[in-house]
């Protein structure tokens, strides 16, 4: 009996990747193509990526099919993007478990990273007198209030992530992959804005768009407190606006259109030929041409 049990045990590994691999080929059999680049589809992404969850319980409906280059092009940013989330200021203990590990893997392939982020004490001071806030107790000092600086690596990483998660749902909601020469502008905001203001001025202007708003499940279990997500599309499918929020820790609003011009033109009109403001334009969108549906 102990040997058939420990047999049974033993075939448990090869069984779960058998299952793998058979969803796998069908879901790439119904899906040929990578939906960030058109390119032909081998694998499954994640995005956001598993490991920004706790116990890496992420939401359904979030596996895209996905090329090799688009899959491992990004294996640093999505390392980053979970260290990320689980700094969230209202964060459980099992999530601030987390972040030690989360960090010594990003300090292995992006040794400078953490540091270029770490403020110097006049920074520090500043920073905090810019939200209002004060060391905690008599002997703190404003260089250990645990603010870190928003660098533009920082801004770069996220705003990549934001690109590729809302071309994963454009793809999702309407059957299409991106053009080459569509466009995705992305806006980033961070918990001094979620945790400390209470106010996101991109999301209060967004506030009365019509759209759906997930909600994000796994086995029968609620996400919404580390992911919400809301999405509004234009009837034609040429314009998109994706909001994206993670816990208390950061959020970002996109807005996507499949032309040309669309978002390019407002953005130069709003920032007054500067080219400079809030939102950016993030090109290209695709390295591949993409057929125009895939479903």
């Amino acid at each position: 009996m102990e040997q058939s049990n420990r047999h049974k045990r033993a075939e448990q590994p090869n069984r779960c990747m058998g299952q793998s691999s058979r969803k796998r080929r069908a879901f790439i059999a119904q899906h040929p193509r990578c939906a960030y680049c058109g390119a032909q589809a081998t694998t499954i992404d994640h995005c956001p990526p598993r490991a920004l969850f706790i116990e890496r319980q992420w939401p359904e409906g979030y596996e895209f099919p996905c090329c090799d280059a688009c899959n491992a092009g990004t294996r640093d940013d999505d390392l980053i993007i979970a260290t990320l989330a689980h700094m969230d200021p209202a964060a459980s203990e099992a999530r601030n478990a987390k972040i030690p590990g989360l960090i010594r893997k990003v300090n292995e392939r992006k040794p400078r990273f953490f540091a270029e982020m770490m403020p110097t004490t006049r920074e520090a001071r500043r920073m905090s007198r810019d939200i209002k806030l004060s060391p905690h107790a008599s002997g703190d000092t404003y260089a250990n209030s645990g603010l870190l600086k928003v660098t533009p690596e920082l801004i770069d990483i996220v705003k990549r992530f934001a690109s590729k998660l809302s071309k994963g749902v454009y793809y999702r909601e309407t059957g299409r992959i991106l053009p080459v020469e569509g466009e995705i502008a992305a806006h980033l905001f961070t918990s001094v804005e979620l945790h400390l203001d209470r106010f996101v001025p991109a999301l209060e202007a967004l506030k009365e768009l019509p759209g759906v708003v997930a909600d994000h499940l796994r086995c029968g279990q609620s996400l919404n407190d580390q992911f919400t997500l809301k999405w509004a599309v234009g009837d034609s499918h040429k314009f998109f606006v994706l909001q994206a929020v993670f816990g208390e820790s950061f959020g970002v609003v996109t807005f996507g259109a499949d032309e040309p011009g669309l978002i390019s033109e407002t953005l130069r009109t709003l920032s007054k030929g500067t080219g400079e403001g809030p939102v950016t334009l993030m090109q290209p969108v695709n390295s591949g041409t993409a057929p125009e549906e895939t479903k």
